[in-house]
């Protein structure tokens, strides 16, 4: 199990630091112990499930020992909405334990593998924005830390930086990752941003999960280079320009770009200049990963994959194989369909994103008001992009794509909103006030 393997490393290395944050450093040793103390609360406590929602060391605390003693763990985001909750956890209120709100899931019956138990909760929202849990066994984990070490390049040795938001599954599979591998977990914060590389240099930091918008912060660390020879990466893909960026300015470091899923684990890897020359793929397949492609659909075989999706073993990822390199089109809930014509909006955001000043860009399907079933593209500019963005954009999407594919409306705005996780946040996007966008939007068709 996880747990054991960092209680193991603890009796080899007990003055180690284990995790820092804020002021706050933790060797294994102290690590260990506090994991004991509280698994002896939960087992006390008949409850089998237990909700989470403290700062993350708190967390992680409560995740490792959930684990050890086989309770179920689900560590929920700080801002989530009651009413969200509620529906997630049936109509249970559940008790207050001190640091832990313990429930009964009701009607909700997670699969149980013989001799690998349910032990961890996910939330995930995917492009939907609708949250829905996700049962993750020990080795649906576990298994995979091995190769991550191996292709992430990280060891024993490597100190790692991980944002603290560790209900967002890649950041706390980071965080265990790193913890089982026997290093040294640094927690960031997104209000830290901006003195991110100078941390990094102070602290000695040599490796990195961020997603892609974190990723781009890097590269403005006011002449500031992190000691980094590893920098992972998932959740979105990660543009050319930024790639490119950081393998010129981050001399020898190992780039990782995956793709994967909470529900179904790792998928695919690619890296270093392989992100740049094939910047349209996502890779080839990772370690124990057998892929499909049925109608489309990509279909995943692992032991990565959630045990409520074994049989369905998919998110509804669109893709196509180039060689032996997938290719993603995208979700189908981000696929429209005009007069026939299947439109893929990854495919559109990539276009747009060869404007070399196009900072980011996202399509959407509007569902409501005058603009009910049309497509809207929202951008940001660079810092010296051209001023009138929106005409310039529409004139090269004009040569690069069909009449059929264009969107509707280009609206240019100030900053795309992202979840603390750092991806995009489509509701937040949905939401935006007809009138706002009435007075920046630009008729295509």
């Amino acid at each position: 199990m996880i747990t054991q393997k960092i209680i193991e490393w603890a009796t080899l290395t007990t003055e180690k630091v284990a995790i820092e944050y804020g002021s706050q450093s933790i060797s294994y040793g102290n690590l260990t112990r506090s994991i004991e103390q509280y698994s002896n609360k939960l087992f006390s406590v008949s409850n089998d499930t237990v909700l989470f929602n403290s700062d993350p060391v708190t967390n992680l605390l409560g995740v490792l020992a959930c684990n050890l003693i086989g309770k179920r763990a689900i560590v929920l985001p700080h801002d989530l909405d009651v009413t969200i909750l509620e529906n997630i956890i049936s109509e249970s209120k559940g008790i207050i334990y001190e640091d832990f709100k313990f429930v009964d899931l009701g009607n909700t019956k997670p699969v149980k593998p013989a001799g690998n138990k349910v032990f961890l909760g996910i939330l995930s929202s995917g492009s939907s924005g609708k949250p829905k849990l996700i049962w993750k066994t020990n080795n649906n984990w576990e298994s995979a830390f091995s190769s991550q070490s191996e292709i992430f390049g990280i060891s024993v040795e490597d100190k790692v930086f991980v944002l603290d938001s560790l209900a967002y599954s890649a950041n706390l599979n980071t965080a265990l990752h790193t913890l089982w591998q026997g290093g040294t977990l640094y927690l960031g914060t997104l209000g830290q941003s901006r003195n991110w590389n100078l941390q990094m240099k102070e602290k000695g930091i040599t490796s990195a999960f961020l997603v892609p918008s974190h990723c781009k912060l890097l590269l403005n660390g006011n002449g500031v280079k992190p000691p980094l020879r590893s920098l992972v990466t998932a959740g979105e893909k990660l543009d050319k320009e930024t790639a490119s960026g950081i393998l010129d300015n981050l001399e020898g470091i190992r780039l990782t770009e995956y793709y994967g899923a909470a529900e179904l684990g790792h998928i695919t890897y690619h890296q270093g200049e392989d992100i740049i020359n094939f910047p349209a793929s996502v890779g080839t397949a990772f370690p124990e990963v057998e892929i499909k492609i049925v109608d489309e659909q990509i279909l995943v075989k692992s032991p990565f994959v959630s045990p409520d999706y074994k049989e369905k073993s998919t998110v509804n990822d669109l893709g196509f194989f180039n060689g032996n390199r997938l290719v993603l089109l995208g979700r189908a809930g981000r696929m429209f369909n005009r007069r026939g014509l299947n439109i893929y909006a990854q495919e559109i955001e990539s276009i747009a994103l060869g404007c070399e000043f196009i900072s980011e860009a996202v399509l959407i399907q509007n569902l409501n008001g005058y603009k009910k079933d049309k497509l809207t593209l929202y951008i940001t500019k660079k810092g010296n992009g051209e001023q009138d963005a929106v005409d310039q954009l529409k004139a090269y999407l004009f040569k690069k794509l069909p009449s059929a594919k264009r969107p509707n409306f280009i609206v240019e705005i100030p900053e795309i909103p992202h979840s603390d996780a750092g991806k995009v946040d489509f509701r937040a996007l949905s939401k935006m006030g007809e009138e706002e966008v009435a007075l920046v939007c630009s008729m295509f068709l």
